[in-house]
């Protein structure tokens, strides 16, 4: 609203009836305005509920998303665990053969799975402690 849309009524009925017109044609010009302003922010308040009821799903699924990542992880670090027990299981056996095979010929040698040769004497000292 502006000086505009407030113009001064006159009555012909003298000063004070011209500003009693002038007075209530303002007052009526003024609700007219705070209903609107009313409406609008009523209009904003279902619109911001709207969004607000959009973002609480929307943090809800995340939070989901979230929680089935941390099954999905915890569900990996188990797997590798019972792998690398599978490794560590079969490294022992490893070495308790190897270790077997020594003791049973002592003057003997071994050789890995790459070729690489080893005093069976070396492979005793090593394991001894281990496996007696």
């Amino acid at each position: 609203m502006n000086d505009t849309d407030f113009p001064e009524i006159k009555t012909g009925n003298g000063i004070d009836r011209d500003l009693a017109a002038t007075a209530n044609d303002r007052i009526k010009k003024a609700v007219i305005e705070v209903n609107k302003l009313t409406t609008t922010i009523e209009t904003f308040n279902e619109q911001s509920s709207k969004q607000t009821d959009k973002l609480v799903k929307l943090t809800w699924w995340i939070v989901g998303l979230t929680v089935a990542m941390l099954v999905g992880l915890c569900i990996q670090i188990c797997l590798a665990g019972i792998q690398s027990m599978s490794v560590l299981l079969e490294k022992q056996k490893n070495r308790f053969e190897a270790y077997s095979f020594c003791k049973s010929n002592l003057a003997g040698n071994m050789f890995n799975a790459f070729g690489k040769k080893f005093k069976c004497s070396d492979i005793i000292e090593m394991f001894e402690k281990k496996f007696e």
